[in-house]
């Protein structure tokens, strides 16, 4: 039984963190920037595959020193 309630929609959860992350949807919470461009996510893991995707791309700083930055 699913004991965790949207109050603004019929969303239900077994946990209260996905009901958090759930409630971000609402809200427009992006709590996890990137690093290299600043672009905001709701989830740690869409941030994550941002980040991976853009240095594999040769978009990283880290990848390509620090006077890319400017």
């Amino acid at each position: 039984r699913k004991k965790f309630k949207c109050p603004y929609c019929s969303f239900s959860a077994m946990h209260q963190c996905i009901l958090k992350r759930h409630m971000r949807s609402h809200t427009g919470e992006r709590p996890y920037p990137c690093e290299i461009c600043g672009k905001k996510f709701t989830r740690r893991e869409h941030m994550k595959r941002h980040t991976l995707v853009r240095a594999l791309l040769g978009q990283s700083p880290s990848l390509q020193g620090e006077e890319s930055r400017s």
